[in-house]
């Protein structure tokens, strides 16, 4: 088995060269503070397919990074990404940056071909933006945004600035939740999403009514699994929006395709949440003398509430 390597400072780097160097070909995994990896001779971990780089760092200068053979890359706790060359040759990034770092991440992610995974959380307040870096991701199939709250539009910005033409999987957790950014994100990559989470938190900034949803719904309509967990008291999950998602014979069938659907709230905006949603569920189910779909149209084969 190959060994783990967990760096607890970078004061340590001394004691363990000997070992770094009796192993340089052998490391697979390494987790270790950000200051810590500047002081690694070059070529030291060139085995090295995931890295958690973490921990406080002041601006440095340019460093780029020397991991060929790097597949998995996860920064934390904001580390000024503009002071970095990430490696292109990764296929999972998890990111925590600094919203003023967006440009930075951007400009990153542009060069990053073979990216499939991409999850980012903003750190700390955001500040504008000027960059005006464009990527695009042709091989990403799977994004989160997590926590992009803050008081400018950050989530709007990082969104509007990439193209996912092969996205399946969008999550997005917390923070405002920009669905007029979703749409176009959506629409302009042409991107064949079938998973759509949205969760939003009590650290909420925004409150997100339930019929900005169906422009997204509109734009999504091979959409197999939908997922929204309302946790922010916003009127998210109204009976409005429960009504739209029915099958009904009297208007345009929404998400045709949809198979799985999961739902939970705190407190519901919906008079009887149970009614309004029995009769979602009893209209999309075939086994049901409600069901309302048409040849077209796929069934629900499983509901979860919350």
């Amino acid at each position: 088995m190959s060994p783990k390597l967990v760096i607890v400072d970078d004061y340590t780097l001394d004691i363990i060269t000997e070992t770094l160097v009796a192993h340089r070909f052998r490391f697979r995994e390494v987790r270790h503070p950000a200051r810590a990896i500047t002081r690694l001779p070059s070529g030291m971990l060139s085995s090295l397919e995931s890295l958690i780089m973490e921990g406080y760092m002041e601006d440095s200068p340019y460093y780029v990074f020397d991991l060929p053979n790097l597949r998995i890359f996860t920064i934390r706790d904001g580390l000024p990404i503009g002071c970095f060359n990430l490696p292109q040759q990764v296929h999972t990034l998890n990111l925590e940056f600094r919203p003023g770092d967006v440009g930075a991440v951007v400009y990153n992610l542009s060069r990053m071909q073979n990216l499939q995974s991409l999850t980012v959380e903003a750190y700390g307040l955001c500040t504008e933006e000027d960059e005006n870096h464009v990527a695009s991701l042709p091989t990403l199939t799977s994004l989160t945004c997590h926590n992009i709250y803050f008081y400018t539009d950050t989530l709007s910005f990082f969104i509007g600035s990439i193209d996912a033409p092969a996205l399946t999987d969008l999550t997005i957790i917390g923070g405002v939740i920009h669905t007029h950014a979703i749409v176009s994100l959506i629409r302009r990559s042409r991107s064949p999403l079938q998973n759509l989470t949205i969760i939003t938190t009590s650290y909420a900034t925004g409150i997100v009514e339930g019929a900005e949803f169906i422009d997204i719904f509109r734009a999504v309509p091979d959409l197999v699994s939908l997922t929204i967990h309302d946790f922010a008291t916003s009127d998210t999950l109204s009976e409005w929006l429960l009504n739209e998602l029915r099958f009904d014979n009297g208007h345009d069938h929404l998400l045709p395709k949809l198979e799985h659907l999961e739902l939970a709230w705190v407190m519901p905006c919906v008079m009887n949440p149970t009614d309004a949603t029995m009769n979602l569920i009893e209209s999309r189910h075939i086994g049901c003398s409600s069901y309302r779909g048409r040849e077209t149209d796929v069934p629900l084969k499983s509901v979860a509430l919350g």
